[in-house]
C-alpha cells in the first residue's frame, strides 16, 4: 500500500495510473533467503530513469495544498 494525499492505494492501482502516465513498471523478485522469504521490488522506468514505484507515484501524484 502507498499513501498519497492522505489516501491509501494498492500497488495495482498505482501501477495502472503510472502506466497511463507513460511509465514502464518492472517487478524484480530476488531468490529466497534462509527462511524462504522472497523479496520483491517494484521499479518505474521513464525517459531512461529508474526509480521505485513509490517515489515515482509521489513525484507524479502528490499535490501540496496551496499556501493561504
Amino acid at each position: 500500500m502507498i499513501k498519497l494525499n492522505n489516501y491509501w492505494y494498492s500497488y495495482e492501482e498505482v501501477r495502472e495510473a503510472l502506466e497511463k502516465k507513460g511509465y514502464t513498471i518492472v517487478l524484480d523478485e530476488h531468490e529466497p533467503d534462509k527462511r524462504g522469504n522472497i523479496k520483491t521490488e517494484w521499479s518505474a522506468i521513464k525517459d531512461g530513469q529508474t526509480q521505485t514505484i513509490q517515489s515515482a507515484a509521489i513525484k507524479e501524484f502528490h499535490k501540496k495544498p496551496p499556501l493561504v
